[in-house]
């Protein structure tokens, strides 16, 4: 069966292996010569993990700073500038965290809004739990909700949005 995701152009990260287990050519840019990142907010602050972006939202925030800059959305290549998005199978997106999470024990499902791609994104889920044992947060802007997935993670990450964004 392939299931796929869209990904953002950024996709799995931070990663030092493809899916076939083989170095990649560029490490990533965290001053870090191995896979993984700290997660830098929430309750698992400070925690190693490696993140999924998924591209596209139901969204189009924009701010009005107070000396009345706008700014748009803090990932606007997940959100809505998605032309370098990608299509992966969820077999390939599996072997891609498999070479890389060695020690870690935490992924971060971000995007874009990840449920808009629920049931895929259910699926997912539920083969990282059942082949690593990770703990799953998704980070969601709180406007879709999914059963099936709140069911198969540890953590919802809400970042909910005002009228005005």
């Amino acid at each position: 069966m392939d299931i796929r995701l869209i990904l953002s152009e950024e996709g799995i990260f931070p990663i030092t292996r493809d899916k076939d287990g083989k170095l990649l050519k560029e490490t990533p840019n965290t001053g870090m010569p191995y896979s993984g990142t700290i997660q830098g907010e929430g309750k698992l602050a400070g925690v190693a993990s490696l993140f999924i972006r998924l591209a596209g939202c139901n969204l189009r925030c924009v701010w009005r700073s107070a000396n009345g800059d706008i700014s748009p959305c803090d990932t606007p290549h997940a959100s809505f500038h998605i032309d370098h998005s990608t299509s992966v199978n969820i077999t390939d997106i599996l072997s891609v965290i498999g070479h890389n999470l060695g020690e870690i024990k935490h992924v971060v499902i971000s995007g874009g809004e990840p449920m808009m791609q629920e049931p895929s994104l259910k699926e997912l889920c539920v083969r990282l739990k059942s082949r690593f044992g990770v703990h799953i947060t998704v980070e969601t802007n709180g406007t879709i909700m999914s059963e099936g997935v709140l069911s198969t993670i540890d953590l919802v990450s809400v970042s909910p949005k005002l009228s005005n964004s």
